[in-house]
């Protein structure tokens, strides 16, 4: 016995927490004398406790934009009752990795220090969400191609999608590189991706018909029926019209002719319109023809003479109903108008023209009769106007007014026939006498008014230029021969101042006239200029101032030959009543003074002047 000192050489404490595993735990006594003894026994724990994990539920999701998948991430929690477990992902794919589309399974397992291992699977699903895409062209507007109803069209429609395996397919319409009709044709393409997703889109290709119609015209010749009638149709002038397409319709302009296109330029316009409404026109002359000639028709008529021994009768009067298929414009006779040299049977030709200046004849027979009437005088006054040679004779059909009886071989004459200047004025009787061819006679009276309307003619001399002392006796113009007058008739001649005046050295007009015996009148003038010698006293006088016509009817006229400072002249009435009064101060030689106006009597005339005043009687007729 004594102490005894135990220690633990190796392993741990009892009721320390051993690990898992084998713990030799040693111990050694050694008593008082410093003798030792040991022992040596082993503790062993074992794991048995699985190592734990945890997989999260089943992930579904959508495809990133885009993308034909989608960046999942996660997290797998993991834990032991012993440190340093061993985590392992025996399939899939790990946290933030791009997931394809459809399921993706994820399988972990864990093992720990002991061996000891857990699992767990759990499933990613992406989802293809995003539908392809495609893309129409926009609407295709074309022209046909040349001789064709329609026109190749191409084309492209892209198509894409975030996944491949995408399937294009049209479901309407043509296929790009068709002949497309004219018109609209609408195309739809859908695309399918893998996945199922669809997407449509849809274009019109329009194809329009810019091709006219191709037409050729044919001159052609058409006859008019009985009615004067002719139609045609388009075939007659263009039958060989084409078209790329079809030909919807055919048109002229004018297709009925009458009697009034004969002989002349019908130019016809065909218009050919397609099924588009392209249209193209071509011309053709259409030539009238009236083939079918006129029916002319005449008969045989009787005509009697009228009074005068004439008769004139009227186509319509030989026509027996002729007729045409085109108007009957006019209808004439070679003879229309038959005396009494044609009593007898007369052959005359009717001829009738239509409206195309067609013609036809027929012969009639015109039998002409006289009738012997009674006579009748029928008188009707005349004026007869002489002659140049102052004479003129009246014929008895002057004097007849459509008398009655006279036939064809009646007669005519007159008492008086033959008439000169001395016959002119009041209208003179004459007896016309009918009588019939039987001799039986029958008168009237008649006037002829004898008339001279043929004017005078007057020639005057040259101006003159005469020196004079202190006077010149004015000679009488016509008697010298320096005047001359004409007529046909006697005349009258007058002359201004009148042979015989004194007339003071001065400046003179002189007037020289004729009348005839119808008062036909016919003046001129010429001027005759007195000159006075040297030395001789020609102080002015207004005594030289002359007035003439007198008497006057329309104007008379101030001479003023000394050229004397003249202010006015008036003109008085009778009863001394100022009637006119006209300015002198500037005129010439002379001046004509208006009295058409007056009243026909006797007037005063006053003319002034500085030197003094000269009165004048007038007589207005």
């Amino acid at each position: 016995t004594g102490s005894i000192d135990v220690t633990q050489t190796t392993g741990l404490p009892s009721g320390s927490v051993f690990p898992v595993g084998t713990t030799t735990n040693t111990f050694e006594i050694t008593d008082a004398s410093g003798n030792t003894a040991s022992c040596s026994f082993d503790i062993t724990v074992n794991d048995v406790e699985g190592p734990a994990i945890t997989c999260p539920a089943p992930i579904t999701v959508g495809n990133d934009p885009g993308s034909c998948g989608a960046v999942v991430t996660f997290t797998v929690p993991i834990s032991d009752n012993c440190p340093n477990p061993v985590f392992t992902q025996t399939s899939g794919l790990a946290s933030g990795s791009l997931f394809p589309i459809g399921t993706t399974t994820n399988s972990y397992e864990i093992t720990d220090a002991s061996g000891l291992t857990s699992t767990c699977t759990f499933d990613v699903t992406v989802n293809d969400t995003e539908a392809p895409s495609i893309s129409c062209p926009g609407n295709i507007t074309v022209g046909n191609d040349p001789g064709d109803c329609g026109a190749v069209v191409t084309f492209d429609v892209p198509v894409s999608d975030n996944c491949p395996g995408e399937v294009l397919a049209q479901t309407n319409g043509l296929a790009s590189g068709s002949i497309f009709p004219i018109g609209t044709t609408t195309n739809t393409f859908e695309v399918t991706d893998a996945s199922g997703l669809t997407t449509m889109c849809t274009f019109d290709v329009i194809v329009t018909d810019t091709q006219a119609p191709i037409v050729n015209c044919t001159d052609i010749t058409i006859q008019l029926d009985a009615s004067g009638m002719a139609t045609i149709t388009p075939n007659d002038i263009g039958g060989t019209s084409t078209d790329n397409c079809g030909i919807a319709s055919e048109t002229l302009n004018i297709d009925t002719f009458n009697c009034n296109n004969v002989g002349l330029i019908n130019n016809v316009i065909l218009t050919v319109t397609d099924d588009s409404g392209n249209s193209t026109s071509c011309v053709a002359t259409v030539t009238v023809e009236d083939t079918i000639p006129i029916t002319v028709l005449c008969q045989d008529i009787t005509a009697t003479l009228d009074n005068n021994g004439e008769v004139t009768i009227e186509p319509e009067d030989v026509d027996a109903g002729s007729f045409d298929n085109c108007d009957i414009t006019s209808m004439s006779l070679s003879q229309d108008t038959f005396t009494c040299a044609d009593v007898g049977p007369n052959e005359v030709t009717l001829t009738v023209t239509n409206s195309n200046d067609e013609t036809a004849t027929c012969t009639a027979i015109v039998t002409v009769q006289e009738t012997i009437l009674p006579p009748m005088a029928i008188c009707q006054n005349v004026t007869a106007p002489l002659g140049e040679n102052g004479m003129v004779t009246v014929l008895p059909e002057a004097i007849n007014n459509n008398s009655l009886g006279i036939g064809c071989n009646g007669t005519l004459s007159l008492d008086l026939d033959t008439f000169t200047c001395e016959d002119v004025g009041p209208p003179i009787p004459v007896i016309l006498t009918v009588m019939n061819e039987n001799g039986v006679i029958d008168t009237c009276q008649a006037f002829i008014h004898v008339v001279d309307s043929l004017d005078p003619t007057i020639t005057c001399p040259e101006d003159q230029y005469i020196p004079a002392t202190d006077s010149y006796t004015l000679p009488d113009y016509f008697a010298t021969g320096d005047a001359v007058g004409v007529d046909n008739c006697n005349l009258t001649l007058s002359q201004t101042p009148p042979p015989g005046t004194v007339l003071l050295p001065g400046s003179y007009n002189i007037i020289m006239g004729v009348t005839d015996p119808s008062n036909n009148e016919e003046i001129c003038v010429f001027q005759l200029h007195i000159e006075g010698i040297l030395g001789v006293d020609n102080t002015p006088d207004i005594g030289s101032v002359l007035v003439y016509p007198n008497p006057a009817s329309t104007y008379f006229a101030v001479a003023n030959p000394q050229g004397i400072s003249l202010n006015d002249v008036s003109i008085y009435d009778v009863g001394g009543r100022l009637i006119k009064k006209v300015d002198l101060s500037n005129m010439g030689v002379d001046q004509h003074i208006d009295i058409s106006e007056l009243a026909s009597a006797t007037y005063m005339v006053l003319i002034t002047s500085e030197e003094g005043q000269l009165v004048k009687q007038l007589i207005k007729q």
